[in-house]
Parts: structure tokens; C-alpha cells; sequence
């Protein structure tokens, strides 16, 4: 089975990540069922990168784009991929969501998600550091920005497709939960 995505990259000055998720929200005036998009960003020198992955079907000519692709990863059972990811580990306890430790739990949350994601993880490693800027009404906003580097093992298609399309985690409108796979 072969999984297609599109990956869209575009260039931003530096903001903080509510501002830029606000400006990507405004390439889709009308959307119906919620968010139809991934996005990821990193900062370049004083730029900000940003990776958006949209469904296949999604019109290229529909945002403000720098570059474009179509992407096609094999998702069959026991197909093999390198990696990477940026996510927010969190847990629930109770009614209250916890943010687990840097590192190594973040290491053993990613690879807890992984069966009902539709892969299992080979190798992980994970670095983080405290993500801080100003969200709605000025709100202070701490978040636990967690890098996960590794290979992993598809084992269930369909599970693995929705997740390349659907994302992983907590704060995907941050720019999180993204699977980014190597080509």
C-alpha cells in the first residue's frame, strides 16, 4: 500500500507559534470537519521554515507557497522508516493533563503511541527544551517542545496512513505531532 501526501513548504519572519498558527489557519477560509492539516516549523537564522502536510487531493495553487511535493511512503506491514518527529508529551491523570519529563520518558510516551498508530519503534532517541510564548488574551504558554529521532516498523496500514494524515499528540495547531518520514 502506498500512502500520498502533500508537503508544502513556505518561508515566515519569526513569530511566536500562536501567531504563525493563526496565519496558516487563514489559507483555509471554509474548513469543514475540522483542521486539514499537519504542520511543522523550524527556525532558519531569523526565518521561520514551515512544513505542511496536506491531503493529496488538497489544490496546490490554494496557499502561499515556496515549494511543493507529492510524497508516497510504503505503508505495508514490515515496510521500514526512518524518522522524525516534534511533539508535546503529555499524559492524562484524571481530569488533569501532566507533562511528562525531558528525554527519556518523552522516549518511552512516543514509543507507548506507536501500536495504536500503526508501527512499532526500532530505535529512539529524543531531545527537549522549554518552548515559552504569549497565546490567546496574552496567556503564558509552556510547553515541553520534545524532538524524537529514530526508525520505525509499519504494522498496521490503514492505522499508519490516518497518522501521517492525523498526527500524533497534543498541540498539532503549535506545529506538533507531525510524522515526518525520510525520504
Amino acid at each position: 500500500m502506498k500512502i500520498q501526501y502533500k508537503e508544502v513548504f513556505a518561508t515566515f519572519p519569526l513569530m511566536d507559534p500562536y501567531r504563525l498558527h493563526k496565519r496558516i489557519w487563514q489559507w483555509f477560509p471554509n474548513p469543514n470537519g475540522g483542521r486539514p492539516f499537519l504542520y511543522r516549523f523550524d527556525r532558519v537564522g531569523d526565518k521561520l521554515i514551515v512544513c505542511l502536510r496536506v491531503d493529496a487531493a488538497w489544490p496546490l495553487s490554494a496557499q502561499p507557497a515556496t515549494a511543493a511535493q507529492l510524497r508516497e511512503v510504503d505503508g505495508q506491514p514490515g515496510a521500514e522508516h526512518a524518522f522524525t518527529i516534534r511533539v508535546v508529551p503529555e499524559i492524562r491523570v484524571g481530569s488533569r493533563v501532566v507533562a511528562l519529563p525531558m528525554n527519556e520518558d518523552a522516549a518511552r510516551w512516543f514509543a507507548s503511541k506507536a501500536p495504536d498508530n500503526g508501527f512499532e519503534v526500532d530505535r529512539i532517541e529524543a531531545s527537549s527544551r522549554p518552548l515559552v510564548f504569549r497565546g490567546k488574551r496574552n496567556r503564558k504558554i509552556t510547553l515541553n517542545d520534545t524532538v524524537i529521532h529514530g526508525r520505525l516498523s509499519v504494522t498496521g496500514s490503514s492505522q499508519f496512513a490516518t497518522t501521517l494524515l492525523r498526527g500524533i499528540g497534543r498541540h498539532k495547531g503549535f506545529g506538533f505531532g507531525m510524522l515526518q518520514i525520510k525520504h
